[in-house]
């Protein structure tokens, strides 16, 4: 019997019975055994692959699907979370780095990402190193802001308040009043910083455009 075409029981049913098998069916006794444990060792290894179903799954994941345009770096379209930027900027996105998933970035714009610490706007956020965007529907006129670290909060709050209650666009008459409903506000990508108050740190992703017909305002 092949070793490949041999069932577990069958495997485990041979080695139980080998001292009272003949050598009509193994001349060597070893042989039978490593016959029979190898068949063990075949069967635990396509256990390991998983079940029938989670294979099906992971098969799924190999056809190249279009990341959610919902963020500067895009997310993933099966497990939603967003592009390690080192491989964005190496131009080198081929499969989720959490789940899997083979993504397809042809026909898609990413924006230039940075950590840029900024200065002289007379704003709280002055000093601080924040997370901005720059795009080509503006002409990379100024800098956009995109996120910020835990720390940095407070003087984003207090500079989008200011800068919203000078243009009167500010829905609350109070900081206090506007950092409790900070959640509903969406700064991010609204809010520019002028391009000199920038000083770019680290560049986290270039801007990629595979298609020129690509518009990343749409």
């Amino acid at each position: 019997m092949e070793i490949g075409k041999m069932a577990e029981w069958q495997a485990a049913d041979l080695i139980k019975r080998i001292k009272t098998e003949t050598a009509e069916r193994y001349v060597d006794r070893h042989k039978a055994f490593d016959a029979a444990i190898a068949a063990l060792e075949e069967i635990q290894w396509y256990r390991g692959l998983g079940t029938v179903e989670e294979c099906r799954r992971a098969m799924e994941k190999q056809k190249p699907k279009k990341p959610i345009d919902d963020t500067a770096f895009g997310v993933c379209p099966n497990c939603h979370n967003e592009f390690n930027s080192e491989l964005v900027n190496e131009y080198d996105i081929k499969h989720c780095i959490y789940c899997g998933q083979a993504i397809d970035i042809k026909n898609y714009y990413l924006p230039k990402i940075i950590e840029g610490k900024i200065s002289n706007t007379g704003w709280p956020i002055d000093g601080h190193t924040l997370i901005l965007t720059s795009w080509d529907y503006d002409n990379y006129e100024s800098w956009h802001l995109y996120k910020w670290k835990p720390e940095d909060e407070r003087a984003v709050i207090e500079t989008v308040f200011i800068t919203e209650t000078e243009a009167g666009m500010c829905l609350y008459d109070t900081l206090e009043e506007f950092a409790e409903r900070w959640k509903e506000w969406e700064p991010e990508g609204s809010f520019c910083i002028p391009l000199e108050n920038v000083e770019v740190i680290k560049v986290l992703q270039e801007e990629r455009k595979e298609d020129e017909n690509v518009n990343p305002a749409n």
